[in-house]
């Protein structure tokens, strides 16, 4: 396990080595105080200079104190970092492993099924999927205000990787809120509502699909509790456990996905039943009927099948990215904000008072 104290000073030494491989290209770079970018301080008497500066917070003018240094961002501000990117991995696996994927699965296949399980005349399955999309939302939305202290502190990694997975996760988040605030808006013309169905369910399977593309991102994000291991430089290397489950789980999917959509043309085929889609699946059954489709049993069978799985996923990796302890050698690397005590008013103020250029 690697000590709050062990990673931040393995970070500076990262951001030591930087500039100094930079003038070895004959890249211009000074470590004087006036043309320092706005960053953390590097020594005590650095932080101590830091601690005789006023913050302003508009009014009154607020004194920051000695305990407000590089010391406290070190083991306050770290400890928030890894529990927030822990929580916020967490969450995700809940709605990418569990919620998201049980939610499509029942919709797709099942509208023809549990018909006898009903509340105010509408069936269970679209209870369960718009009761799911709702909880999803939640959680989404709640992940990533788990990552806030972290952004209070230390800022966004700036690697291709971290910021890849940061659009694909809010383009996930966007998407899938639109869809819960517009699904329910139907056409009654079966022109139109056969769009509308498929646009849903298309987008519903991209979204999944940027879930599991954002998860796998995230094992290869410098300190991110899913990387296995850290090479010489510190940052991620190999595939981790959560890579391996993730990439199982969503092969296992598309398996099942396609099992149940050959089993469904099937038994449609054999009750010389033709549908308007299969892409995504229409129900042909009156909804105000309580009786099932025929040879749905099988179907019920995998739909447990399907749920246990899901949930067994889910659990064995929540555990082990619950547990899991950062690997030796690792570092935070380089993170957008490089402000005395963080992305916050003291410090940028703090930042300016002291001369430092780019206090943004």
């Amino acid at each position: 396990m690697v000590h709050s104290d062990d990673l931040f000073d393995k970070s500076l030494k990262r951001s030591r080595y930087l500039p100094e491989q930079e003038m070895k290209h004959g890249v211009h770079f000074t470590w004087r105080l006036n043309d320092q970018p706005c960053r953390a301080p590097l020594t005590e008497e650095d932080a101590v200079n830091i601690s005789q500066f006023p913050a302003e917070y508009y009014k009154p003018v607020i004194h920051v104190g000695y305990g407000l240094t590089h010391k406290t961002r070190t083991k306050s501000s770290l400890a928030k970092f890894w529990r927030g990117r822990k929580f916020h991995g967490i969450l995700a696996l809940i709605v990418a492993f569990f919620l998201i994927p049980v939610s499509n699965f029942l919709a797709r296949y099942y509208e023809e099924s549990f018909m006898r399980f009903q509340f105010k005349g509408i069936h269970v399955w679209f209870w369960v999927h718009f009761g799911t999309s709702l909880a999803s939302s939640a959680i989404l939305i709640t992940g990533q205000l788990a990552l806030v202290p972290e952004v209070e502190s230390w800022g966004h990694s700036p690697t291709g990787i971290a910021i890849s997975h940061h659009v694909f996760g809010w383009i996930s988040i966007s998407l899938f809120i639109l869809m819960v605030a517009f699904g329910g808006f139907r056409s009654d013309k079966m022109k139109w509502r056969k769009v509308t169905l498929k646009a849903h369910s298309g987008v519903g399977f991209v979204i999944h699909g940027f879930n599991i593309l954002a998860i796998l991102l995230s094992t290869y994000i410098p300190a991110s509790p899913s990387l296995r291991r850290c090479d010489r430089e510190g940052l991620p290397t190999g595939f981790s456990v959560t890579f391996w489950m993730t990439l199982s789980w969503f092969g296992l999917d598309i398996i099942f996905h396609g099992f149940l959509t050959v089993l469904q043309y099937t038994a449609d085929k054999g009750l010389h039943i033709k549908r308007p889609s299969y892409f995504p699946i229409l129900p042909i059954l009156d909804p105000k009927s309580y009786v099932d489709m025929k040879r749905t049993g099988l179907r019920k069978l995998l739909f447990i099948v399907y749920f246990v799985v899901s949930a067994a996923f889910l659990l064995g990796s929540t555990i082990q990215l619950g547990v899991k302890h950062q690997p030796d050698g690792c570092i935070i690397g380089e993170m957008s904000c490089k402000a005395a005590l963080g992305c916050t008013s003291a410090g940028l103020t703090m930042c300016k008072k002291l001369g430092y250029k780019y206090c943004k």
